[in-house]
């Protein structure tokens, strides 16, 4: 097996802030281009040159991942905003499938674009699979409250695998996300049957 390797490097503020505009032009182009979308098409949106992008992206690929990561966390962040509509776990679960469905559909090109990418063997891409995976547990970790789950890890990889199987489906025009929403909802039911019918914030 290849030893992957990725240099981090600290930045400043401006730097983060520079990154970031660029990180939210690709995601904007990619929602509406998908995978058409060049680093000079970014680097122009940006208002920076192709250089400077390299040298905050080693690669396209290396971008979309840190874009698909940007998406995640951004998904997070609504999620955790947002009142939990239910006063178990599984009705809040079964509201999140919902949720995930729904936005996964209304950002479908952008989605195209990220699970693609994930196949890619670039060393930045690799170095950030785990992180992209390790989304799934901030996703759910909403739902869940403060509710300890036997398992969780388990649980998490087998629902980041699912949804990584069933977004492959979907983005190609072989599934509906309404079938998503039904199935994995099936699935976290399944796999989480002690907690399911537990109130919220029970430990």
């Amino acid at each position: 097996m290849r030893e992957i390797q990725v240099i981090k490097r600290r930045i400043s503020p401006e730097q983060k802030e520079r990154r970031d505009h660029m990180i939210s032009c690709a995601r904007k182009l990619m929602m509406e281009q998908g995978a058409e979308v060049s680093m000079e098409m970014v680097a122009a949106a940006a208002g920076t040159s192709r250089s400077t992008l390299y040298r905050n992206f080693t690669s396209r690929e290396h971008l979309i991942a840190d874009v698909t990561l940007d998406a995640g966390h951004r998904l997070i962040s609504i999620l955790s905003k947002r009142d939990m509509p239910g006063e178990t776990v599984g009705d809040n679960i079964s509201w999140l499938c919902q949720q995930l469905a729904l936005m996964a559909k209304s950002n479908n090109t952008l989605l195209a674009v990220s699970i693609g990418n994930l196949s890619a063997e670039d060393p930045a891409v690799m170095d950030a699979q785990g992180e992209i995976e390790g989304l799934v547990s901030g996703i759910f970790g909403v739902a869940l409250g403060g509710v300890a789950l036997e398992n969780r890890k388990i649980v998490e990889q087998t629902i980041f695998r699912y949804l990584l199987g069933s977004f492959i489906l979907a983005t190609s025009g072989k599934l509906t996300y309404e079938e998503i929403s039904m199935d994995l909802r099936g699935l976290c039911r399944q796999m989480m049957p002690g907690v399911w019918d537990k109130a919220t914030g029970a430990s």
